[in-house]
Order: C-alpha cells, then structure tokens, then sequence
C-alpha cells in the first residue's frame, strides 16, 4: 500500500503542474488574442481616418477650383474616424490627427481667402491686388504643403504602431506624394 502514495503524490504533482500551464497558457492566448485585436482595430481606424482625410483635401482643392462647388470639404466628417484614432491610437498617431484636422480647417479657409481675393481683384490689376492675392495662394500652399507632410508622417507612425515596418522598406516615401499630393489628380 505504501507504493500508492509516492503513486498518487506524482499524480496530484502532474494534475498541478498541468493545471498551472493551461491557466498560463490561457492568460497569455487571451493576451495574444486581445493584441491581435486591438491592431486590427487600429489598422481600421488608421486606414479610415486616412481615406476621410484625404477625401476632404481633395474636396478642398476641388471646390475652391470651381470642379465641385457642391462638394465643400467639412471636417466634421472626419469626427467618428478621429474619435476612433483618438480612442485606440497611439500617442503620435493621435498628434498626427489632431494636426491634420486642423491642417484640413485651415486649408479650406486660406484657399477660400484666396479664391475671394482673386475675385474680389478681378478688374484691379494693381500691384497691391496682385500681391494680396499671390500672399493668400503662397499661404494656402504652404499649409497644403504641411498638410501633406502630415499624412505622410500619419502614415509612417501608423506602420510603426503596428509594427509593419517603415514605409522605405517598400519605397512607399516617393509614392506617398502621389497619393495625397491634389496636383497629381488634376486631369484624372
């Protein structure tokens, strides 16, 4: 009877053993599939946020070009997109956001000041004219410019907050411009 013991203590010692590892084990699946997740949520979020983004730049181009007076660009649209980012987001892809919205706003505004400078000039060919309205197109591109160096770097913090590289390792930096850059969709 004494050899039952040694028997049963390896028994109840295995049972423990194994007991410990299926709880592990299950804590760090639920850890996995939790992180797993939360990056497809971000993927989404990200990819969402960006196609709004760049639809209201192109919105902003397009109406202020008189190609679509009915489509004004309006950044609350982006609203829902921003609040996702802003919920799940990392720290510099949110930054990144909060700056593009603003950058949207302020785009819409300056190339609206432009085009009612220029319409309010036309017939005073001035010099005063002139240089009121090449200001308001030169602020207008520069904010476009920073506009678009802020999706880029969306997009070059959103790959690393999922960790799917840098956009070089793709080449993705030369083709980016293309992608939000409005002048390269004139004539599509």
């Amino acid at each position: 009877m004494d050899f039952w013991i040694p028997l049963l203590g390896g028994a109840l010692g295995a049972a423990l053993i194994n007991g410990i590892v299926a709880l592990y084990k299950l804590k760090r699946d639920r850890q996995v599939e939790h992180s797993q997740w939360l990056r497809d949520a971000k993927q989404e979020a990200y990819a969402n946020f960006f196609r709004g983004a760049d639809a209201q730049f192109n919105k902003v181009n397009q109406w202020v070009t008189g190609r679509s007076p009915e489509a004004a660009a309006n950044p609350d649209e982006l609203a829902v997109q921003r609040a996702m980012v802003k919920l799940i987001g990392s720290p510099e892809v949110r930054r990144l956001a909060r700056e593009i919205e603003a950058g949207l706003i302020n785009a819409a505004f300056k190339r609206t000041v432009a085009f009612a400078a220029a319409a309010e000039m036309r017939g005073n060919n001035s010099g005063e004219a002139s240089a009121l309205k090449d200001g308001t197109f030169a602020d207008y591109d520069a904010q476009t410019k920073r506009l678009r160096e802020y999706l880029i770097q969306f997009v070059t913090a959103a790959r690393h907050d999922l960790d799917a590289g840098s956009p070089e390792d793709e080449g993705l930096n030369e083709n980016q411009n293309e992608i939000v850059d409005p002048r390269s969709r004139i004539g599509r």
